[in-house]
């Protein structure tokens, strides 16, 4: 999965969680968020395919495991979206 492209949707889909990208020299990256104050984070490694959700009280620049796995991007993206549109 492309970093810099993935993270080009997240931003144009969701411009308002303010998303930070980190890429690693594996491959991984992280993408950090903002959800109406609280810290998100969708992580992807490459060497398990796997790609993540996790609310996080501070963000780390570590692999810590995912709250939530996702088998694809639409699934990700409907996760994102459902954050959103819950009320505080």
């Amino acid at each position: 999965m492309n970093s810099k492209n993935f993270f080009g949707m997240i931003e144009s889909r969701f411009p308002e969680t303010t998303p930070r990208l980190t890429v690693f020299p594996s491959g991984a990256f992280m993408i950090d968020l903002t959800i109406r104050g609280n810290s998100y984070c969708v992580e992807y490694l490459p060497s398990g395919n796997l790609l993540g959700l996790s609310k996080s009280e501070q963000i780390s620049p570590f692999f810590e495991g995912v709250d939530e796995s996702f088998k694809t991007v639409e699934q990700l993206e409907a996760k994102i979206t459902e954050i959103m549109k819950q009320k505080e």
